[in-house]
């Protein structure tokens, strides 16, 4: 058994001399990750595995050779990148044997060569839905394997985990900003508790309700978290030779599958100084655990271990403060509400591309003049060629001879493209938000313009003021340029909003027919007072912007508009409706605010 108990990975310098197999860590998010890496070790299928928030340093290298030394020296170990193909993962027709034996071969994937094992997986962040499905409904089938999910993720929205990992993850822990110094540690003495002595341990039901309590709030609906939280505490109390979980065990498990961060109770020091009470009146934790048994016979209601006021206090705690950053890895489970999502920073995902990245295989040719891919045909038709022979009278195949293809076997590769986003900017310059908005719109837009420009997008703008509306910039990405046009961007006059409307579209239909993907970013207060024709007719012109918003909602041109009067009113919103655009309304935003709520959606994934 661990000679070491929870206390020490939440403490680990209030032990005045440790033990043999203490491993030495400076810093206390280091000692977190040790205690992970241990509890991982003990039951890698089981606790699912662990989401690892590190860049590649040597840190990260020193502490997974510290979570390898923790494995059984036979325990299998695969590491796989985003790169890999769902044929590789899952096997397929060994196309040699099967022709030889007249029967259908599978190769083994290499999921089934890490069953019971251990799953690196580099850059997890960028792994695909498709094959994080995959690797999960293989994680999920007995006896399954853990898996160490090293995610790089450096804030970037269009890139996190998926949640058909993340969820299956049992344990987080954050490596970025230890130094190197404090990533210390000696694997060598550490003893592991085996499978009977954790299924042995029990949990009291004061503490299962905590644990249950705490899970739910911190990682939602998941009914994988209070499994593993509770899996964790079990191997923390069998590691220190107990039948029972203590709070201190509760306090780290729930620390390090969900994020809690919750303090152990203060320890009596062992210098014979005056005992000391704690807020709540409790005796100190020695005096709880070695005055009373260490038995499952104890009453919640009268031992003060179990004291409802102290529970009460874990729970409340849990919610105060997290250790690890929940939001990095809660966004893959993260669902929007907006009407319309917008495109990530590489531009939304093209089917059907001539080029990009693999995106499985299909019977059907994506684009016309694709060709078929070898292997993968040559794989579909062979089981088949026992079948077709007989059918023709033929002897078995034999090496050398023609293999029967037929249409109907043929195989292409399917590639998704990112393509490029194209924010057309609106831009209401007329007399109604002149004196008022304007200056903060064009600031706004200044800032959006950088933001755009650093995410290598392309940027329009369109000014309507007086008689019609006039595209001041080109879908671009020299800053230089939006900045010169933005400047001399002019103000005053009667609102042109149907025009400004049919330039943007215009814009946006020419973007697709490049194969980017358009946003439309109105900036406007809805009062329009100038007709298509150029006569000023409030009526006429209604009509005309509410027509120009029914033609883009029937393009799905996505869009959102920004009103920007002072007092909003139903005109921009109406407008919005018959649009199908999401309305914002900021009568007291500043620049600031306006550009956060629009680069929000340009890195909205798709």
């Amino acid at each position: 058994m661990l000679e070491t108990g929870p206390a020490d990975f939440l403490t680990p310098a209030a032990e005045p001399a440790p033990p043999a197999n203490h491993m030495s860590a400076g810093d206390p998010a280091w000692s977190d990750a040790l205690c992970a890496a241990r509890l991982f070790a003990a039951a890698p299928a089981a606790i699912g595995g662990i989401h690892v928030i590190a860049r590649a340093s040597p840190v990260r290298n020193r502490w997974l050779e510290a979570a390898r030394a923790l494995l059984p020296k036979d325990t299998e170990v695969k590491r796989i990148t985003p790169a890999v193909s769902a044929g590789r993962l899952t096997g397929g027709i060994d196309i040699a044997a099967t022709l030889a034996g007249g029967t259908p071969v599978h190769e083994t994937g290499l999921l089934e060569t890490v069953t019971g094992g251990c799953l690196i997986v580099a850059m997890a962040e960028r792994v695909t839905p498709g094959t994080a499905g995959i690797i999960a409904r293989a994680h999920d089938t007995a006896p399954g394997f853990g898996i160490i999910a090293l995610d790089e993720n450096d804030g970037d929205e269009d890139h996190t985990l998926p949640g058909a990992i993340a969820d299956r993850l049992g344990l987080r822990v954050r490596l970025d900003g230890i130094a190197i110094r404090d990533a210390l540690s000696d694997m060598s003495a550490t003893l592991l508790p085996d499978e009977g002595a954790i299924r042995s341990v029990a949990i009291p039901d004061p503490l299962a309700e905590t644990i249950v309590a705490v899970a739910a709030m911190l990682r939602g609906a998941s009914m994988r978290a209070p499994a593993q939280a509770m899996l964790a505490a079990r191997i923390l109390a069998a590691s220190a030779g107990r039948s029972e979980t203590s709070p201190e065990d509760v306090a780290t498990a729930l620390r390090l599958t969900c994020g809690a961060m919750i303090e152990a109770p203060a320890e009596e020091a062992e210098s014979g100084s005056a005992d000391t009470e704690s807020e709540d009146d409790t005796p100190p934790r020695e005096e709880r655990q070695h005055d009373q048994p260490d038995t499952p016979d104890r009453d919640p209601e009268t031992d003060p271990a179990f004291d409802p006021d102290q529970l009460k206090e874990l729970a409340i705690a849990a919610t105060q403060g997290a250790k690890l950053d929940l939001d990095l890895f809660h966004q893959a489970n993260m669902t929007r509400t907006r009407a319309q999502s917008a495109a990530g920073k590489s531009g939304a995902v093209r089917q059907g591309a001539r080029r990009g990245r693999p995106a499985g295989l299909v019977a059907r040719p994506p684009f016309p003049g694709a060709r078929p891919n070898v292997v993968a045909t040559l794989r579909t038709a062979a089981p088949w060629q026992m079948i077709r022979r007989k059918a023709r009278g033929l002897p078995a195949w034999t090496p050398g001879e023609p293999l029967s293809v037929r249409p109907s076997d043929f195989r292409y590769v399917r590639y998704a493209h990112n393509t490029e986003s194209t924010a057309i900017f609106a831009v209401d310059a007329s007399g109604s938000t002149a004196l008022e908005r304007l200056g903060e719109a064009k600031g706004c837009v200044e800032l959006l313009l950088a933001d755009c420009y650093v995410r290598r997008d392309q940027v329009a703008l369109v000014a309507f003021r007086g008689d019609g509306a006039e595209v001041l910039l080109e879908p671009t990405r020299s800053l230089v340029r939006a900045k010169r046009s933005l400047t001399a961007l002019p103000g005053g006059g009667p609102t042109p909003l149907a025009a400004g409307l049919g330039q943007a579209l215009d814009l946006a239909d020419r973007a697709r027919r490049r194969g980017q993907s358009p946003l439309i970013v109105l900036l406007t207060d809805g009062k329009g007072n100038v007709a298509l024709d150029g006569t000023q007719d409030r009526q006429a012109a209604r009509a005309d912007a509410q027509e120009m918003a029914r033609h883009a909602a029937l393009l799905g041109v996505r869009s959102v508009i920004i009103d920007i009067a002072r007092r909003p009113r139903d005109t921009a919103r109406t407008l919005a409706d018959a649009m199908h655009a999401d309305y914002v309304t900021l009568p007291r935003a500043d620049a600031g605010a306006m550009s956060g709520i629009v680069a929000d959606y340009l890195k909205a994934p798709r």
